[in-house]
Order: structure tokens, then sequence, then C-alpha cells
């Protein structure tokens, strides 16, 4: 029952996988016992399924507990042990505790250093998460230097043509693109694009995924009708396979606003940041990075409006996450 809640999750069918894990957990915890470690292993799938579902408190309550057995049962050394620290930095990572999910993947790291071996797939995946905190938090050399590590592990080990190392292809990307590398960047998107096309489908939110990113290189590149274009593709594709209040639909709002408000269609900005506020608001939080970009976002289409006093009003309000952080560069997400 793991085994096929696993497969729903990786095509992205995320009910039907929770659904399949919760009678899991069940069934384990009434043969098994709650502390047993195969019944932490279906509570991570749990928590895997919630955090990809937006529903970061569930996810993170259920993989603490997890944790706690594993530790227990297994050891703090544990390989498996790993597995449910690096699934729980992640849900960390996405609320903005940058700190504690950097904590937890390097203890990750270094578990799978030492019980797997410095070039193992799953180590290539705990500096992939590793990296993308180090974004967050503005360390962009070293982040690059890890995702690149993490890509020769993947595409050795794996394969150039694998769904993993996909994921670090577009990662990496996304720093190149923060350094103003658009051509290098893109060519990296494009590769990834074409893997998880063949691999996940067209109709997958991680291809998606790239496909906004793609556009908002276009965008960097003053190609606002195509990057508009991919982005409206891309956000069908992600209401079609996840729903209308996801984290992800609000990253392509607000990148398709951000075209928008380059090519001076004011209000029809607003309208998208509006709703990607909104998202955010109730996904996240007011607080965090991810909402302050969008008020500032909405604050330079006022400014640009000669709306000053609102966009002062959205601006304060921005600041208070973005003192939090330093992952926020051109409005982009």
């Amino acid at each position: 029952m793991n085994d096929m809640a696993g497969v729903l999750r990786e095509k992205a069918h995320y009910n039907a996988a929770l659904e399949m894990y919760q009678e899991a957990l069940r069934i384990k915890e009434d043969k098994l016992g709650p502390k047993h470690p195969a019944t932490a292993t279906t509570m991570g799938g749990v928590g895997y399924v919630l955090y990809h579902q937006a529903q970061y408190d569930a996810a993170l309550k259920m993989y603490q507990e997890a944790l706690e057995i594993k530790k227990e049962e297994l050891g703090s050394k544990h390989p498996q042990t790993a597995t449910t620290m690096n699934g729980m930095a992640g849900v960390l990572h996405q609320q903005g505790k940058y700190d504690a999910a950097l904590e937890l993947l390097q203890a990750a790291l270094n578990i799978r250093k030492e019980t797997l071996g410095p070039r193992h797939p799953k180590t290539a995946s705990t500096m992939n998460d590793l990296a993308a905190v180090l974004r967050s938090q503005g360390q962009v050399v070293t982040a690059l230097a890890l995702y690149q590590e993490a890509l020769e592990i993947d595409k050795e080990k794996l394969g150039p043509r694998h769904p993993s190392t996909a994921i670090i292809m577009d990662n990496l990307a996304g720093v190149l693109k923060s350094q103003g590398e658009y051509d290098a960047a893109l060519e990296l998107y494009q590769e990834a694009h074409e893997i998880r096309k063949e691999k996940l489908g067209l109709r997958h939110p991680l291809t998606a995924n790239t496909m906004n990113n793609m556009a908002v290189v276009l965008e960097l590149q003053g190609e606002y009708n195509e990057a508009l274009e991919l982005h409206q593709e891309a956000l069908e594709i992600t209401m079609e396979t996840l729903g209308p209040q996801y984290p992800e639909v609000a990253t392509t709002l607000n990148n398709m606003a951000s075209v928008l408000k380059l090519q001076g269609e004011y209000d029809a900005a607003l309208e998208l940041y509006q709703q990607a506020l909104d998202i955010y608001k109730e996904k996240v939080g007011p607080k965090h990075v991810s909402t302050a970009i969008v008020l500032h976002n909405m604050a330079q289409v006022h400014e640009s409006r000669g709306e000053y006093d609102a966009a002062l009003g959205l601006d304060d309000n921005a600041r208070i996450g973005l003192n939090e952080s330093q992952a926020w560069s051109d409005g982009g997400l």
C-alpha cells in the first residue's frame, strides 16, 4: 500500500495518495504498534503529501512525530532518521524558518555521507535541499557549489535524464538566473523541462514549475509576450493538477502580474497580485517572505500610478517579511 501511495504522490495525485497513506498508517499502528519504525515511515509519507497540499502545520506535526520514533527506535544516526529530517526541513524552509531547516539538513547530510557515502543519490538530494535553504538566506555562492556537486552525482548515479537530475538542474538554473546569466539559466531550464515532459508528463506540476521559471528568464530578457504565454500555460496546469489555492498558483500569478506591470497594464497586474496575496496569506501567513514580495510588487504598481500613500502603506507591511529574508531580488518568486 505504501508503494502504491508513493506512485500516486509522484504523479501528483495527492488526495488519492493521502487516503492510501492514511489507510496504511491505520493498519501499521494496529498490527505493528504506534512506535514501530515502519509506522514512522508511513507517517513520513503522510507528512510529504500534506506538505505538497500546503498543509504545513499538519505536515510538520507528522514529521516531528515520525522523527521522534525513528530516533528512539533506530538511533539518531540511521539513514531512515536522516530521511525524516530531510522531509521535516522542507516544511520548515517553506515556512521561512531557515535556521531550523539548515540545522536539520546539515545533520541529515552528515548522516547520509557517513552511512550511504558522499556519492549516493540520497546524499545529493540533501545537498540540493541544503543549497535551496542557503539560497533563500542569500548565500548564493555556497548554494551554487552544492547544486553543481549534487548534479554531478545524480548524472553519474541516476543518469542525465532522471527526474531527480531535473530537480537539481531547475534549482541550479535559478541561481544562474539570479546572477544574471540568463542564457545559461534558460538552457538548463529547457533541459529540465524536456526531462520532466518525458518522465512526468506535460500536465504535471513540476513540469509547470519549470515552465514558470523559464518564463521569468524570458521576462528578464524582455520577451514579455512569450513569458506571459508560458506563465498562462503553467498556471492552467498547476490549477488543474493541484487546485486554485496553492502557493505554486500564487507564485505564477505574481510572476504574470510582474510582466503585466512592465507592460503598463497596471489594473490587470494589481488584480493578479491581489489573488496571489490572498493565497499566500492563507497558506503561508501574512509575515512570510513570499507575502512580503507580493506586497512590495503591489506598492511598485501604485507608485508607478502616482498613488504614493498607497505605495508607502504596502511597502511598510512588506518590510516586515523582507527584513527576515534576502530571498528576493527582482520581484519574481
